[in-house]
């Protein structure tokens, strides 16, 4: 199968790649396999920490010993944090993708719904064009464009990557894992770690409490001085129906490399069980009903046809969304904590 319109257009708009680009309907296919249900933290917690990952992940750390601990002398960070994220993107290097990567970022760029989406994707293209010592065979990686042991996306090749020995251009696509476990620390110490230990704390708030001001990153709120004197953003996946995260710098360099609270939480817990160390138990709102994608499409056009800004009705809960809800349950008189339940979803068909 193939785009008519596909090669013209990569001509006109990026044409160092006129040629070496193919259209890739399977990538536009696994953009769009998006689940019917949100999947739960818990659940997805439940699904990754496996005991086969923990299990090679410890392997993985007495094989890879003495690199790691150069790692953690050069960069002041947690072997057990770096192994956790290598785990959870590729599985210690077993699936680092096969996919052409410029053609996979094309393809979605041709194909974006949004321009934002659009120019995201050919930022990540021109990187590639920065880079100029990636031999082809070597452009090889996830559908979104991610590569080498630890899923790098271009740009962050390109601002980040190192070599383990530091005299030659990092190798994150090698079997060899050491370029791309040095080149994740470096990404990491870069958007703000500062320390052997992943600083993430739970707690429950009172239903009054002003929810709005939890949006992360660009209007978290900071909590100094909580345990020892770092800076810590909150965030409440569950509303007021579930605890609120505090994520200190650690944890916020975690959300950088994946814009995903679940993903933190594995990186962290992950972390844990591969130095030996107990999971702290997290009361979870397990009996919370999680609305499908068309649900919250509803919820969202609801509030819409209310007055209420949710910038899109595209069945993606986002800050526009939590806004515009908390909005409305403060019009209504109901906490508002900007989480959208069964029960609002009802409340607001009534209208």
């Amino acid at each position: 199968m193939t785009d008519i319109g596909f090669h013209d257009w990569i001509a006109k708009t990026t044409p160092e790649w006129a040629g070496r680009c193919h259209f890739l309907p399977e990538v536009l296919e696994r953009d769009r396999d998006q689940p019917e249900k949100t999947v739960s933290i818990w659940a997805y917690l439940d699904r990754v920490l496996s005991d086969h990952r923990i299990a090679q992940g410890r392997l993985m750390a007495e094989t890879w010993a003495d690199a790691l601990s150069k790692i953690e002398a050069r960069f002041g960070l947690s072997r057990y944090e770096i192994l956790a994220i290598w785990g959870l993107e590729t599985n210690y290097g077993a699936n680092r993708g096969d996919i052409h990567v410029p053609s996979a970022l094309a393809t979605l760029a041709y194909r974006a719904g949004t321009s934002r989406r659009r120019d995201m994707f050919l930022a990540q293209l021109q990187a590639l064009s920065d880079i100029h010592h990636i031999p082809n065979d070597n452009l090889r990686g996830s559908w979104a464009g991610a590569m080498g042991h630890t899923q790098f996306m271009p740009q962050a090749y390109r601002d980040y990557a190192v070599a383990y020995t530091g005299d030659r251009p990092a190798d994150i696509w090698a079997d060899d894992p050491r370029d791309a476990l040095t080149s994740t620390a470096r990404y990491l110490v870069a958007h703000g770690a500062v320390s052997h230990e992943i600083d993430v704390h739970f707690c429950y708030l009172d239903t009054d409490f002003d929810y709005g001001c939890l949006e992360f990153p660009v209007n978290g709120t900071h909590i100094s001085g909580l345990h020892d004197g770092k800076t810590y953003r909150g965030m409440a996946p569950y509303g007021s129906h579930g605890p609120v995260v505090f994520l200190g710098p650690n944890a916020q360099a975690i959300y950088g490399y994946n814009h995903s609270l679940h993903y933190v939480l594995a990186v962290v817990f992950l972390a844990q069980k591969l130095a030996y160390l107990d999971v702290p138990p997290v009361d979870w709102p397990v009996d919370l009903d999680t609305l499908s994608r068309a649900e919250i499409q509803r919820v969202q056009q609801y509030l819409v046809d209310l007055g209420y800004d949710t910038n899109g009705v595209d069945g993606i809960w986002g800050a526009g969304s939590r806004r515009a809800l908390r909005q409305w349950q403060v019009s209504v008189g109901h906490v508002a904590d900007g989480y959208p339940t069964l029960q609002v979803l009802a409340q607001l068909s009534g209208q």
